[in-house]
């Protein structure tokens, strides 16, 4: 049993002074004494009211859930449009397929004479097609998606980007076909 817990027994008074606490043990640097009375901080004026959000900075909640097991309940703001990936992914590859048709047409028509026209705009040709088939999968999945988060309303956010979806499968589809157009006539102009 500790020393100070024995009934009758009279407990150790505290030191006199800061000398006293400040003597140092084996072993232990001296603490140093404290210099006179702690003065209180000093803190900035707070004023009694906070201001909170200005009336028209937030939206009004779309919708409230009660949090479990308390009185308070949390809104759910609007969120902003969202721009599909996907749209944007079709309209890329669209836009590239276009311009690598072109350039494997320009190229082909220009050696159609010499002889290597024909390998120059087929592999030009294959890779025009490749990124047009897979703007116009991504066009129409891009669309489908868009489809889906209408349907499913304002839960998930909205989605925007059918333009761009439309534009990704318009432009492969182009490249894709103006690719292999261009592939049959720099071989009909080369072995004609």
């Amino acid at each position: 049993m500790p020393e100070e817990s024995v009934p009758g027994k009279a407990v150790p008074a505290a030191p006199a002074s800061d000398e006293a606490v400040a003597a140092p043990r084996a072993g232990w640097a001296p603490v140093p004494a404290r210099p006179g009375p702690m003065a209180s901080p000093m803190w900035p004026a707070v004023p009694s009211h906070h201001p909170g959000p200005r009336s028209g900075q937030w939206p009004a909640p779309v919708r409230w859930a009660p949090v479990p097991g308390s009185q308070f309940a949390v809104g759910y703001l609007p969120l902003p449009p969202a721009v599909a990936g996907v749209a944007v992914g079709a309209l890329v590859a669209g836009a590239v397929s276009v311009l690598v048709m072109l350039f494997a047409s320009a190229l082909g028509l220009a050696g159609a004479e010499q002889g290597w026209g024909g390998w120059v705009a087929g592999a030009f040709g294959v890779l025009a097609f490749l990124l047009g088939a897979a703007a116009v999968s991504l066009g129409s999945l891009g669309l489908r998606q868009l489809r889906q988060a209408a349907a499913v309303g304002e839960a998930s956010g909205p989605l925007k980007g059918r333009g761009m979806a439309i534009s990704g499968l318009v432009c492969g589809a182009v490249g894709a076909l103006g690719a292999v157009a261009a592939v049959v006539l720099t071989l009909t102009l080369q072995l004609g």
